[in-house]
């Protein structure tokens, strides 16, 4: 198992609009003292697609060669070109990851049967286990159970879903029916009603900055205590690092906790002032 909190982490950059390494580093270990069980490296949060290849391959040897040995690192590979994923993947599969994920490709709205195909070809060209990234907010279409009961049959190393969508049934009926396969909630604001429905933990965007916290409600969970009234605490901080497009919120309150990630690359763009004046109003000056 991977551990129930995989953090979704960004990628700092420099004044030169460069990967600040330094900071990586530093971020890296914080995350691995204040609650994650591992990381997603190049994802949505780590504005992947606006990273090269050589970029990608610079920031995973970074975190690989820099994290403790307890945290999971899990590589994004996903695009939108079956290709373009499986070119990576023969550049990097030499490295010690734990694990890789895949988003369905977005733009092009691939079938159910493109999908199908897409993943199979990918797991197929690697032993590492993969985790299925599911988003349809920013996909515009889903995977379907079917495809993925199908996948799960036919590629072992199709390990785990990360489950954006509000669609929790999807959940139970995952777990109900292949119980070593591990569900992720992919939206920090269901955390607490996808662990209701068999979740085995999230990926979230929010334990950048309260790692602790989302731990927390979730080691509740697992000794019988839903813990309400800190799930309704991390709705907020949810609903703060979402009131623009992710990253940009988080990025900004990371930088409040001295953290310096500032820096966006286009086309996302620093947070509205007004954003960070209701940010503020909730966690301080």
């Amino acid at each position: 198992m991977l551990g129930p909190l995989i953090t979704a982490i960004p990628t700092p950059f420099d004044e030169n609009n460069q990967i600040n390494e330094r900071l990586v580093v530093r971020f890296i270990n914080y995350l691995a003292n204040n609650g994650s069980d591992g990381v997603v490296v190049a994802g949505t949060t780590g504005e992947g697609t606006s990273l090269s290849v050589d970029e990608k391959i610079r920031l995973f040897e970074l975190v690989l060669d820099n994290a403790p040995k307890k945290l999971k690192v899990l590589a994004n590979i996903g695009t939108n070109y079956t290709k373009d994923s499986l070119d990576l993947l023969e550049k990097i599969d030499h490295l010690p990851f734990d694990g890789y994920m895949v988003i369905v490709p977005y733009y092009v709205k691939p079938t159910q049967r493109g999908m199908y195909e897409h993943f199979k070809t990918i797991a197929n060209a690697t032993k590492k286990p993969i985790m299925v990234y599911n988003v349809p907010s920013r996909v515009a279409v889903a995977i379907e159970y079917e495809t993925l009961a199908c996948l799960i049959t036919n590629c072992p190393n199709i390990k785990a879903l990360k489950h954006a969508s509000n669609d929790l049934e999807m959940i139970s009926k995952l777990k109900a029916n292949y119980p070593n396969f591990e569900v992720y909630s992919g939206e920090d604001k269901n955390l607490l009603k996808a662990l209701r429905k068999g979740a085995d933990g999230v990926v979230s965007v929010i334990s950048n900055a309260f790692g602790n916290d989302v731990k927390e409600l979730i080691e509740d969970f697992n000794i019988g205590i839903e813990n309400e009234k800190l799930s309704e605490y991390l709705n907020i901080i949810s609903d703060l690092a979402f009131i623009e497009t992710n990253p940009g919120p988080i990025k900004y309150i990371l930088t409040k906790k001295g953290f310096d990630f500032k820096k966006l690359r286009l086309p996302l763009a620093k947070i509205d002032p007004m954003s960070a004046k209701k940010i503020d109003a909730v966690l301080g000056d």
